[in-house]
Order: C-alpha cells, then structure tokens, then sequence
C-alpha cells in the first residue's frame, strides 16, 4: 500500500492488526479448539463412566476418567489464558486503530470556517 500524502500511519497500523489475526488463526485457535476436543473427549469417557455402577468399573475405567478430567483441566486453562491474551490484545489494537483512524483524519481532513 502507497502511503496517503506522504502519511503511512494508516497502513501501518491496519498491517499489525492483519498480523494480529494471522498470529491468532495459526497458533492461537488451534489452542483452542484443543479445549473443546478434549472436553468432547471427555463427556464420551464420563458418560461411559456413569453407565456403570461402581462394581463394575475397573481400574483402567477410573484411570481413564481421572485423565481425562486432568486433561480437560489443563485445556481449560490454557483456553482461559489464550483467550485473555486474545482478548487483551484485540482491546489494545481496536484503541489503536481509533487512535491512528483518528490522527490521520485530523491531518487530512480540510476544516472549514
């Protein structure tokens, strides 16, 4: 993109909000949509589980159970802290876009008296 007399500000910024949601599409998605597999997963496993009756569990069963719940933990989690950061960082570069939108506007927008 050719800046706009001289200003490149505009395209700058649009260029770190595009890099934004590339970073979010390729490392940041994937992360979570491991959370909803593994919550899949283990709705699958507890519903299994809760077929049988105590008796008829068996070790594996609970082991089974007990790991899928510690993964489902672990996926909450890391959803969780992936999207704060997600969500922070999106807050930050919507105000910065305001701010540049803004800034360029003033600077190029002929004002009458």
């Amino acid at each position: 993109m050719k800046p706009y007399a001289g200003d490149a500000s505009l395209a700058n910024t649009c260029k770190k909000v595009l890099e934004f949601y590339k970073k979010m599409a390729e490392e940041d998605l994937p992360k979570q949509t491991d959370y909803f597999l593994k919550t899949e997963n283990f709705d699958k496993i507890k519903k299994s589980f809760d077929s049988k009756s105590k008796s008829e569990r068996t070790k594996e069963d609970v082991a089974e159970f007990n790991k899928s719940v510690d993964d489902v933990n672990k996926a909450a989690t890391a959803f969780n802290t992936v999207n704060k950061n997600i969500n922070d960082t999106r807050n930050y570069l919507l105000d910065y876009w305001n701010e540049s939108h803004k800034n360029f506007i003033d600077s190029h927008m002929p004002y009458y008296k």
